[in-house]
């Protein structure tokens, strides 16, 4: 395991820069949503298919479905007029064969749609309760988990959608729901066990108090089980490696507001089997879920101001990508070799190796629509050639991201960390707290 000193020896020799042959990418296409309709900001993002179809949820409950080659509209799907129709979340896709067959999302007000590739809406649960996160889709692809949350109270539901059911008189056939009091869930993992599939979520509370936890539902027999109790708000869905037996999750100290990163990887989940690290002043206001390398080595976490790689077993940081104004979830490349980051404003997205974190290729989009925010999440093609993002004035964008001309950076940033990250890897949990 390294020691902090050690860790910190590291960091200092991979302290990022960017390249001095910096690639400019090209823009691929440009496309304008339809009028009329507002455009994608914060928890929605675009999703590309494996198909070469891109569905892009908007803030009033419109979601779009686009050529993901040339960025022309293949279909609408327009809520009906609801209590609140502000949506929160993005297009869950489900394939075969690579081949989307449906895809669901929710609004706030308690409607799930699940919504064909031609925009046809398939089926529309509704609940009589909060839908603070986007659904999550069964393997098999038969049940839709949605996670609800009390109006007035600490409280939550699991409850389940029969897709095969629902599709006969186009109204959600819902199972369900198991009651959890003394928590709001937050977004769910899927894993698979040798046995069983379960969702994996973190709890937090309303209001300033902190006491979040991990739970795991078991879809096979409904049971909802506390993983781990650590004291803190845990919104971002946690994850897991492929064996269901290590699990990380980011979270914010209640106290300084600092982003933290907890692991287990022991093979417990136990209150005292894990270890954890403070990513100090620019690590605060962590949103999302960690990224986990493919060979499950590596974790890449995101602040608001930087992006950092993690060792998945031990918690010491590599290396570290600072000064960056970030509003959405990176992505990885699909042979790991890259991450994608897009900042708030501007449309800036950067290219960073994985292994350096040396940013070797940036796109700064241009013209006064650019000026925008841009805080939807973004996507890469299934071919890994080109990130898909849109502006909060409703502009689409594909950016090429392999073969590019070479530009000279008007400068060159040296990336040096102002302290010594904090690591404990033999934390206690009442140290934690």
């Amino acid at each position: 395991m390294f020691s902090p000193s050690l860790a910190f020896k590291i960091f200092l020799l991979l302290a990022c820069a960017r390249s001095s042959k910096l690639v400019k990418a090209e823009t691929s296409w440009r496309s304008q949503l339809k009028s009329g309709t507002s455009a994608p900001s914060k928890k929605n993002g675009v999703v590309a298919s494996t198909d070469g179809q891109l569905w892009i949820t908007t803030t009033d409950g419109y979601l779009h479905i686009l050529n993901a080659e040339n960025g022309k509209e293949i279909a609408v799907h327009e809520p009906f007029a609801g209590v609140e129709e502000r949506c929160q979340s993005k297009a869950v896709l489900y394939e075969e064969d690579g081949k989307t067959k449906y895809g669901v999302y929710s609004l706030d007000d308690g409607r799930v749609f699940a919504v064909n590739p031609d925009g046809k809406e398939r089926w529309l649960a509704y609940f009589k309760s909060l839908i603070p996160n986007q659904p999550t889709i069964g393997r098999s692809g038969k049940n839709v988990y949605v996670t609800l949350s009390s109006k007035s109270d600490d409280k939550s539901q699991i409850s389940i959608v029969d897709d095969e059911k629902s599709l006969e008189y186009g109204i959600g056939e819902v199972g369900g729901p198991i009651s959890y009091d003394g928590h709001k869930f937050g977004s769910a993992a899927m894993i698979q066990r040798q046995d069983s599939t379960s969702l994996v979520f973190g709890s937090y509370a309303s209001g300033k108090s902190s006491f979040g936890s991990t739970f795991e539902y078991n879809t096979n027999d409904g049971e909802v089980t506390e993983l781990a109790d650590i004291g803190r708000n845990v919104v971002a869905p946690p994850v897991l490696n492929k064996n269901g037996d290590k699990l990380w999750l980011t979270t914010s100290n209640p106290e300084n507001g600092n982003a933290e990163i907890f692991g287990w990887v022991e093979g417990s989940f136990s209150k005292s089997s894990f270890w954890y690290t403070d990513l100090g002043e620019y690590g605060k206001d962590v949103h999302y879920a960690p990224l986990l390398s493919n060979d499950e080595t590596s974790l890449y976490v995101t602040s608001d101001r930087a992006v950092y790689r993690v060792d998945a077993d031990t918690g010491a940081i590599i290396w570290k990508v600072d000064d960056l104004n970030i509003c959405s979830q990176p992505i990885l490349s699909p042979n790991n070799e890259y991450l994608f980051v897009i900042e708030e404003t501007g449309g800036r997205i950067s290219k960073i190796s994985t292994q350096t974190g040396v940013i070797s290729m940036e796109h700064n989009c241009s013209g006064s629509e650019c000026q925008m925010i841009s805080s939807a999440d973004i996507a890469i093609g299934p071919d890994g050639k080109s990130i898909y993002f849109a502006f909060e004035s409703g502009l689409v964008m594909a950016v090429e991201v392999t073969d590019a001309e070479t530009m000279t950076p008007s400068q060159e940033t040296s990336l040096t960390p102002s302290a010594s990250p904090t690591l404990s890897p033999v934390l206690s949990l009442n140290d934690a707290r």
